[in-house]
């Protein structure tokens, strides 16, 4: 998704090729940030949600799982109700169901790609603490740049404009953090405890 990001920017380009002045084209820019952060969402939810399913599949006893990740699948089987709560799901290999639909939820409730949302997402998800620290960019960057999206989904049309430049250095923040998360999510199933071998080929 993107060389959509960048073809947007260059749609812009042409539209105002000689123009000075206000922009009345800046709408394009600011879709490029929606359509930028749209992918970083899908692409958390994406890998958080493959990783889940190589655990689900892996031969491991689930007592060995993240303490996170035990607790989540808990949680989803109980109801305060007791006849609502639904522990006969876990027995014998229910469990592995159950660790994708963990995922699952907490892919569905992801509507705000900002470091904090996104490393509750993993550690719930597939029991990777901190996916933040792994970033080569600082997390307020991501956070920043989640904040630009935010005033343009809320404020539309009286929402700050954005340049070019900050198009393209959002991007390479993007491009390098997916880079960084897939292989920090990499070495996690890795562990002895997960799947014991490499998931996929390691990004460079």
């Amino acid at each position: 998704m993107m060389p959509e990001v960048r073809r947007l920017v260059e749609a812009h380009k042409i539209l105002r090729e000689g123009s000075k002045g206000p922009d009345p084209h800046n709408a394009v820019l600011k879709s490029a940030v929606v359509f930028l952060c749209a992918t970083w969402e899908i692409y958390c939810e994406s890998v958080a949600l493959e990783a889940a399913t190589k655990i689900s599949e892996a031969k491991i006893d689930p007592q060995e799982l993240p303490e996170a990740m035990q607790w989540q699948i808990k949680v989803l089987v109980h109801d305060a109700d007791v006849q609502k709560s639904k522990p006969l799901s876990l027995a014998g290999d229910g469990w592995r169901k159950v660790v994708v639909e963990v995922a699952e939820k907490f892919c569905d409730a992801l509507n705000t790609p900002k470091s904090k949302p996104i490393d509750e997402l993993f550690q719930k998800s597939i029991g990777l603490k901190k996916l933040s620290g792994s970033w080569t960019h600082c997390r307020s960057e991501i956070d920043s740049f989640g904040a630009v999206r935010g005033d343009i989904a809320h404020m539309g049309a009286d929402a700050p404009k954005v340049s070019k430049e900050e198009i393209l250095h959002y991007l390479s923040i993007i491009s390098k953090s997916i880079t960084d998360t897939d292989n920090a999510v990499y070495d996690h199933l890795k562990h002895a405890n997960l799947l014991g071998k490499a998931p996929w080929q390691k990004t460079n």
